[in-house]
């Protein structure tokens, strides 16, 4: 095998301003963490996703946090605005129902004994925090 030396790699230059100190450049760029990145989009979302909500406006609000997540987090993001909502309109029953819905769509699919314990877990006291929020009949 052969190799081939080219010399040293190129090195970022700086236009540096008299007095002062250089800055730090780091040794390899910094990564956006993706699920960090898609919570701050997902709360950015939030105000607007209730507002959306508790207009009624059920498809578009969904449709906009789903854009970001398809999976659990844009489902609990959509579960957590309805209670909201909720919260501000008690006595409506399409919110409830709503709520539940997502509520019961943050989990993925069970495969084991533990996650059926503890998703269904979650599940039923998600259901029963928005039971005590709704004031319907």
């Amino acid at each position: 095998m052969l190799s081939l030396d080219i010399g040293e790699k190129p090195v970022p230059v700086l236009a540096l301003i008299g007095g002062e100190a250089a800055p730090a450049i780091p040794d390899r760029p910094v990564e956006v963490d993706p699920i960090a990145e898609t919570k701050r989009l997902l709360e950015s979302l939030s105000d607007d996703t209730v507002r959306l909500v508790l207009a009624g406006d059920f498809d578009q609000a969904e449709r906009r946090v789903r854009e970001i997540d398809r999976d659990a987090m844009g489902a609990h993001a959509l579960a957590a605005a309805y209670e909201a909502a909720l919260r501000s309109d008690p006595a409506n029953p399409r919110l409830l129902e709503r709520a539940l819905y997502w509520v019961r769509s943050g989990f993925p699919d069970l495969h084991t004994a533990h996650e059926a314990e503890a998703f269904g877990a979650a599940i039923r006291e998600g259901e029963a925090r928005l039971r005590q929020i709704y004031r319907g009949p």
